[in-house]
């Protein structure tokens, strides 16, 4: 699995400058981290351990259940507008941010997810109709792996 991702992960930066991109799989409403790249701001083993202090589960926010009930891209060009900020948003001061479904059997089974930390960015639509196109393309990795 740690394979795939990185690859999709590499892949994907060929469209977009990356900051924090991740994977997390959704287990009875609530999203579990999987991977992430390793970055200075926030390496793997402390964004693991951040999800396991603030769980996070789809019931409790509106975007999320958005995204699993219509099974599109959840994009958020600047947090600072959502009426309720989660927390995790708070504390890694995540100002931008793109969750891309992952779907299995008509069901979101899993979220990459692409953050901008302490500043706003704007994915063009050419930008994410190219991020969905290689996420679907590796699907059937990122499910059966």
């Amino acid at each position: 699995m740690v394979e795939v991702l990185k690859g999709l992960f590499k892949e994907i930066s060929t469209i977009i400058k990356i900051e924090e991109i991740a994977y997390l799989s959704i287990e009875d409403g609530e999203l579990i981290p999987i991977y992430k790249n390793d970055t200075e701001f926030l390496p793997l083993e402390k964004w693991i351990n951040f999800h396991r202090k603030y769980r996070s589960f789809v019931k409790d926010s509106d975007f999320l259940i958005k995204l699993v009930e219509t099974k599109t891209l959840c994009a958020i060009d600047n947090t600072n507008d959502l009426s309720s900020k989660p927390t995790e948003f708070k504390v890694l001061d995540i100002k931008s941010i793109y969750l891309f479904p992952v779907i299995q059997n008509n069901e979101v089974v899993g979220i990459v997810d692409i953050a901008f930390i302490n500043k706003d960015y704007k994915l063009t639509q050419e930008q994410i109709s190219q991020c969905e196109k290689i996420i679907d393309k590796n699907i059937d990795l990122l499910i059966n792996n």
